[in-house]
């Protein structure tokens, strides 16, 4: 397989554990038995995507990205207006979790491709952008909107206890229940990366919650 397909292997890998990559590499090899001419095995009915690769979660996650490219997705803005800010955070707000640009992933994904093959063959790189905790993004956000017309530099606070989170989790659907999923995995440590690869080239330098936050306003 070539650079390329390996690294889109690896990112299936992570979107889609249930796809096995030798179930990738099986695709590959029945096109090159058919090209060939030699015998092929009998034609198997093929399941609909929807059900083993698209899960339900996936489909509403669409909803909230932003590619440039054509697509079902939309551009989502963002902003604070009114004469006060109401924040809910949930679990503590203690735990820290991995936020990364998509913009920066792209950097990162060009310095692959331009990369020794051998530095991705066969593996799963990580990249980080910055780390912050839900409070100390509450703290960034009330310094940035201090110079908001209109908005107080003070917020309100709530806090959404994980086994709340938890009981709406069991009835929840579509766009909640992927919103929900991610939330619990957040307060639950799970969103933070173990290692990352960001040493691997130096020369991106990723953009931090700071300063993209700094961009909303």
């Amino acid at each position: 397989m070539s650079p390329n397909t390996n690294a889109s292997a690896a990112a299936i890998d992570d979107m889609h554990p249930g796809v096995a990559r030798d179930q990738i590499n099986q695709t590959h090899n029945v096109s090159e038995v058919a090209s060939s001419g030699l015998p092929q095995p009998p034609a198997q009915e093929k399941k609909p995507v929807s059900e083993d690769m698209y899960p339900a979660g996936i489909r509403a996650i669409e909803n909230m990205g932003t590619p440039e490219q054509v697509s079902q997705l939309h551009k989502m803005e963002q902003g604070i207006s009114g004469t006060s800010v109401a924040v809910n955070i949930p679990g503590t707000g203690d735990v820290p979790v991995t936020v990364t640009l998509q913009s920066d992933v792209a950097r990162f994904l060009a310095e692959i491709l331009r990369a020794d093959p051998a530095i991705s063959r066969n593996k799963t790189l990580k990249f980080e952008g910055d780390r912050f905790t839900f409070n100390q993004a509450r703290e960034i956000v009330s310094k940035a909107v201090i110079h908001v017309p209109g908005v107080k530099s003070t917020f309100s606070t709530t806090f959404t206890a994980v086994d709340t989170l938890e009981k709406r989790f069991e009835t929840a659907e579509g766009y909640e229940r992927a919103q929900l999923q991610m939330l619990l995995a957040t307060v639950r440590g799970q969103g933070l990366l173990s290692h990352k690869h960001n040493k691997l080239f130096p020369n991106v330098k990723p953009t931090s919650a700071k300063e993209y936050i700094a961009t909303l306003f």
